[in-house]
C-alpha cells in the first residue's frame, strides 16, 4: 500500500465536495466547510479501496484533513 499524500486526500475531498482543492482548509473541520455524512462515506470508501483499515467513526471523530493524515500515517 502506497501512502496517501495530503494533496491526494485533499483532492479526493474537494472532488467529493465539488470544490477546488485550494478551497479546503486543512486545519478546519470539514463538516464546518460543508461536508455531509454521505460525502464522508465516499471518502471512506476511497480510502478503503486504497487499502486503509479505517471506519466511519475514525474519520467522523475529527474531520480536519490534518487529523486524517495523522490517522492514516499511524
Amino acid at each position: 500500500m502506497e501512502p496517501i499524500t495530503e494533496d491526494q486526500l485533499r483532492g479526493c475531498v474537494a472532488e467529493t465536495m465539488k470544490m477546488e482543492p485550494a478551497e479546503i482548509e486543512v486545519s478546519e473541520e470539514l463538516y464546518d466547510q460543508g461536508m455531509n455524512s454521505l460525502q464522508l462515506v465516499s471518502v471512506l470508501t476511497w480510502l478503503q479501496e486504497k487499502g486503509y483499515d479505517v471506519s466511519f467513526a475514525d474519520l467522523a471523530e475529527d474531520t480536519r484533513l490534518t487529523a486524517w493524515i495523522e490517522l492514516l500515517d499511524s
